[in-house]
């Protein structure tokens, strides 16, 4: 996947990074495991080289790991080879999953500091294109992605993947998926979005945009249409 400039209508060109690389930061984690999983996923697609950061505390010549609620003090390498093996088990996770990765190497990183500026300068250092970053909020908080991943979504000059462990309640406040609609698009391989209950204009709750393809220039042509309560 290469650099490339695109021309937009009254927009001019604009210069797309190349994904040479993105950094995943990683603990010990559920939630940093599924950002692990995420960061593959992305790097293989992309056929990027995925860097994985782990940052910890200091303690004068040694780094404090924490793991499972516990603090183990560990020299620089030590530490450095702790978390390549943790990273090699979560890449071999990966691959029993998904296969072999497009990528050939996983480079692991460990920094002492504050996590979200560790996160940041690292991503400027290495100059990747995206930073994936695990969700870490307290379970059933309202709008929290956790300190650290809120502070890199907003200090971060590149773009930043934020991914969550599937929890059982992740989408409790969401409306359930229309069954019926999920039905139709499987049996018209995706041709047509909405089963006959929600075909109905006045229980359509969506905005659609056409494109006028006689016109010289696109047209967006919003259909509005108010909001409708849930199927029965």
């Amino acid at each position: 996947m290469r650099a490339d400039r695109v021309s937009l209508p009254e927009i001019g060109e604009c210069e797309l990074p190349h994904p040479h690389s993105l950094l995943i930061a990683a603990d010990f984690s559920d939630e940093s495991l599924a950002a692990l999983m995420l960061g593959f996923a992305t790097a293989n697609r992309w056929r990027a080289s995925p860097h994985v950061l782990h940052v910890c505390r200091a303690s004068a010549e040694h780094l404090v790991i924490e793991k499972n609620g516990e603090s183990v003090l560990m020299t620089p390498e030590q530490a450095q080879r702790f978390v390549a093996d943790h990273v090699d088990q979560c890449l071999a996770l990966y691959r029993i999953a998904h296969g072999e990765p497009a990528f050939d190497v996983v480079v692991s990183h460990v920094v002492a500091g504050e996590p979200a500026t560790s996160i940041v300068n690292l991503a400027e250092e290495l100059q990747v294109s995206l930073v994936v970053v695990g969700k870490s909020g307290a379970r059933g908080a309202q709008g929290s992605l956790g300190s650290t991943a809120e502070r890199v979504v907003r200090t971060a000059s590149v773009g930043v993947l934020v991914s969550r462990r599937q929890l059982e309640d992740a989408f409790e406040q969401a409306e359930p998926t229309c069954a019926a609609c999920i039905d139709v698009r499987q049996r018209s391989s995706g041709v047509t979005l909405w089963c006959q209950y929600h075909r109905e204009p006045q229980t359509r709750r969506h905005t659609f945009h056409y494109r006028d393809r006689d016109a010289r220039r696109p047209q967006n042509l919003p259909l509005l249409v108010p909001m409708a309560p849930p199927a029965p």
